[in-house]
């Protein structure tokens, strides 16, 4: 009883404040619902990715100029045409269209009309001066009838005495005529495997003194190939210095019924013509000579500054005019192109000197940009080439990559140039052209890099001009899919460049 009367009270007084519990239960949910999203601060680092195409430094240095500077041949002459200051001493004397190793040759043929009853053409012009000289010519048969002497003539001041170093029915001689002695035969030797429709390389070196004079005769095949070789030491009567230098026929049939002879590749030299010298070529730079009828004469890699170029086999390259000189890495993917005017020759015994540059350059962030400055030929002789960049893709799939030309700046009106892509298997078809200073064509084509793999960018041109300069602004486009497909990347490219 006691207990219920309680309960009512209890009742009734919750009654009164019923309207104030309707208002605190929901505040209470509310309370502890607002608790579930109440955190703790939370700490998030981000490491950024590197871009999987990146720039690298390309090699610094490179061949940007080649000058020749000696020359050591005093006549020579590829008989393309008669040559001027030349005159004969009998015989019968004109060129023959295509006759020659290259080109044209000087024919000849003997009448008995000269020195010794021998025919000589001979430069008017007295090397008397010269206590030693090399000499050098091509001979060949213009038929088969091998009853002939042919070769050179070193003669005196009265044109009464000379030394003969000729060729003879497969034997190299050398002979010596005094018009008071005649005919005295200082040495002999046979040529090995002598052929009389081949061409034969006939080079003689002499060193006069005043009691005697040495003659040293070497015989070759087109090749390069020695085949025969004899020398003298003369003194006594048939000793004089040589005052005139040509070539000598000497038809020794009864009624000079042997064949006429051709010649080519003429030369007179103070030192060895067998060689083209180069100076300051680094180790491991290819050097190649080139004629003008795009032939390749020989070449040879550096070991270190200076170098010996054997060129016997067309000491006066090509038919005598123009030509080339390539010079590079072994692998050919950066080269420096001189090109011989056509009113020059590339000669033996000429020197070449090599002006290197070094490339400077910076990159941005990441590899991702890139400014070089280069120095590059001031005239149209040599076009400067290196390697202006390399790409490199440190990812796992292809990518693939274009370069473009935006703008450039300075001195274009004597820049001409082209920019190209390469990989290990493909150059891009197309690359950026600039022609005095106007572009003709502003992209390369695309080019895929392999994964882990590389494309480089190669530079080449010259500026018309000495102490010139421009600054190309390019931009390096790389993306997924070839063409422009997929999702494409943009880096810029600077090149300054200066003469």
């Amino acid at each position: 009883m006691i207990v219920e009367i309680l309960w009512k009270k209890i009742v009734k007084k919750m009654n009164k404040f019923k309207t104030l519990a309707i208002l605190i239960v929901p505040l209470v949910g509310l309370i502890a619902i607002a608790s579930v999203f109440v955190y703790d601060p939370v700490q998030i680092n981000v490491k950024p990715t590197n871009p999987s195409i990146k720039f690298q430094a390309p090699p610094p240095s490179y061949p940007m100029s080649l000058q020749r500077t000696s020359r050591s041949a005093i006549c020579y002459t590829d008989f393309e045409q008669m040559p001027s200051g030349w005159s004969n001493i009998g015989g019968n004397w004109s060129i023959s269209p295509n006759e020659g190793y290259k080109g044209n040759a000087l024919y000849g043929k003997d009448n008995d009309g000269g020195i010794g009853y021998a025919s000589q053409y001979y430069w008017q012009t007295s090397i008397s001066n010269y206590n030693s000289l090399w000499v050098s010519v091509k001979v060949k048969l213009a038929t088969t009838n091998p009853d002939v002497y042919k070769g050179i003539a070193l003669i005196d001041s009265n044109k009464s005495q000379l030394y003969e170093i000729s060729i003879y029915n497969g034997e190299l001689y050398i002979w010596g005529y005094s018009n008071r002695w005649g005919w005295n035969q200082f040495n002999y030797f046979s040529i090995s495997n002598y052929n009389v429709n081949n061409w034969y390389i006939l080079v003689v070196n002499y060193v006069y003194a005043s009691s005697s004079i040495s003659i040293s005769a070497y015989v070759y095949d087109t090749s390069g190939a020695l085949v025969a070789s004899t020398s003298a030491t003369i003194k006594g009567r048939y000793l004089f210095q040589p005052s005139y230098v040509g070539l000598e026929i000497d038809d020794v049939t009864n009624n000079l019924s042997g064949s006429g002879v051709y010649f080519d590749d003429f030369i007179t030299s103070t030192t060895d013509p067998r060689y083209v010298n180069f100076l300051n070529v680094p180790q491991g730079y290819k050097i190649e000579v080139w004629d003008n009828l795009g032939n390749l004469i020989n070449s040879t890699i550096s070991t270190g500054n200076n170098v010996q170029l054997y060129i016997l086999s067309d000491i006066v390259v090509g038919t005598g005019s123009g030509g080339s000189i390539i010079i590079g890495s072994n692998a050919g993917k950066y080269t420096l192109n001189y090109t011989v005017p056509s009113t020059d020759s590339i000669l033996g015994g000429d020197t070449y000197t090599l002006t290197s540059g070094v490339l400077s350059f910076s990159f941005g962030a990441n590899k991702t940009s890139i400014n070089v400055s280069a120095a590059i030929s001031g005239n149209t002789y040599n076009i400067t080439g290196f390697i202006l960049l390399s790409i490199i893709n440190t990812d796992s799939s292809s990518y693939y990559v274009i370069l473009f030309l935006n703008n450039m700046t300075g001195n274009m009106g004597s820049l001409n140039a082209n920019i190209a892509l390469y990989n290990s298997t493909y150059t891009s078809s197309n690359y950026i052209q600039i022609s005095n200073g106007a572009i003709l064509s502003n992209s390369t084509g695309w080019v895929s890099i392999p994964p882990n793999g590389y494309v480089n960018a190669t530079f080449s041109g010259f500026f018309t001009q000495s102490s010139q300069q421009a600054t190309l602004y390019l931009q390096l486009e790389y993306c997924t899919m070839p063409n422009n497909q997929g999702a494409c990347v943009f880096y810029p490219v600077q090149i300054t460049v200066n003469s």
